[in-house]
């Protein structure tokens, strides 16, 4: 039955993060593409943490797969972040 919790709380998260994204695209940054570059370059500090952790390298095909992954999101995220500015976001 934990799981159920699981899968109500993602609907939960997902809908505090548009909340986030609605404030800070309407209170803090007023360009979306600007906002998704630093969300982008954020994401990528992780990298940085690497040397420090125990950390698995994959093989080149499924870091390749990994960097086509990101690219998409990051593809996908820029017109998001431009709908967030212009509409409600429970409409989006």
């Amino acid at each position: 039955m934990f799981w159920m919790l699981i899968a109500i709380s993602t609907h939960f998260f997902w809908a505090l993060s548009g909340v986030g994204d609605k404030y800070v695209l309407e209170h803090k940054m007023k360009n979306g593409y600007v906002y998704m570059i630093w969300i982008a370059l954020l994401g990528g500090l992780v990298a940085l943490a690497i040397p420090f952790t125990n950390f698995y390298i994959p093989d080149a095909k499924t870091l390749i797969l990994l960097a086509l992954g990101g690219l998409f999101f990051f593809l996908g995220a820029l017109p998001y972040a431009k709908a967030v500015q212009i509409e409600e976001i429970t409409r989006i």
